[in-house]
């Protein structure tokens, strides 16, 4: 199971690589309306991403540290 566990940790981190960077390939986020809390929906759009950002790539740096790939 070595190989093909790493090798599926690969895919996922591949894949949820492209997720977040595909995420800002679209230009919808960046409308100054709608609002909430009198900010615009981008800042609070960056915001959430970063804390989804953060969550996905400590679970890579897990998946990666667990499947022992270096």
């Amino acid at each position: 199971m070595g190989s093909n566990g790493s090798k599926r940790n690969w895919i996922i981190v591949g894949i949820v690589t492209l997720l977040i960077f595909g995420v800002y390939a679209w230009p919808w986020y960046s409308s100054v309306n709608p609002t909430l809390a009198g900010l615009p929906f981008f800042y609070w759009w960056v915001i959430i991403w970063y804390v989804i950002s953060s969550i996905i790539l400590y679970s890579i740096v897990s998946l990666r540290v667990k499947g022992g790939a270096s």
